[in-house]
């Protein structure tokens, strides 16, 4: 009887500590980032254009995606371009993905003198609570993994938006955000292609 007692309170134990760490421990796998709330599908489309993550204490880091036309009936292309702090290009990469999907994930390489570096990039969509709606206001957070790294290796970071008189800011008026391609009628490249 003493064993079964001291059973029952190991499982019950266990079985509390889950329940509270349920917003701690990462539910479906090593590469997911927690505690952002519950998963969300969105639509690559809803990634497309420039983002930044706070990497240290008022210092970010930019990332910016360019989505493809599609190039099956419900996949699509992407290409992925990350900055340091300092506004300089460090890696680039590709990546496929379905329409709506679950995440994003592209293989990246550094440049210059970084081209040795590869690494997976992910991008996940969360809502905070189950009573909430998913939709574009989900917040999306990035996961970087170094390849053949162990999953404890990996760093997620909150993706926030740059807003297009943002990034004219930062990266200049030649960037493809600042201006509208109805208007203007040219095709102006990303500033990444323009490096």
């Amino acid at each position: 009887m003493r064993a079964f007692i001291l059973f029952l309170f190991l499982l019950c134990g266990d079985l509390l500590l889950a329940h509270s760490l349920d917003k701690i421990i990462s539910p479906t796998g090593d590469i997911d980032p927690w505690p952002w709330g519950i998963e969300c599908p969105f639509k690559v489309e809803e990634t497309k254009g420039l983002w930044k993550y706070k990497v240290a204490e008022g210092q970010y880091s930019y990332i910016e995606f360019l989505v493809h036309p599609y190039s099956n009936q419900n996949l699509r292309t992407f290409e992925v371009f990350q900055y340091g702090p300092q506004l300089k290009l460090v890696a680039k990469g590709q990546g496929v993905a379905e329409s709506d999907t679950m995440f994003l994930r592209a293989g990246m390489r550094g440049v210059g003198a970084l081209r040795q570096t590869q690494y997976l990039v992910y991008v996940r969509s969360f809502k905070d609570n189950e009573e909430d709606q998913c939709d574009q206001s989900s917040m999306k957070v990035l996961t970087i993994k170094p390849l053949g790294g162990k999953s404890c290796s990996a760093k997620s970071f909150e993706l926030i938006k740059v807003n297009n008189d943002e990034a004219c800011r930062l990266f200049g008026r030649g960037h493809y955000l600042c201006h509208d391609h109805r208007e203007t009628g040219k095709n102006l490249l990303p500033v990444s292609k323009r490096m």
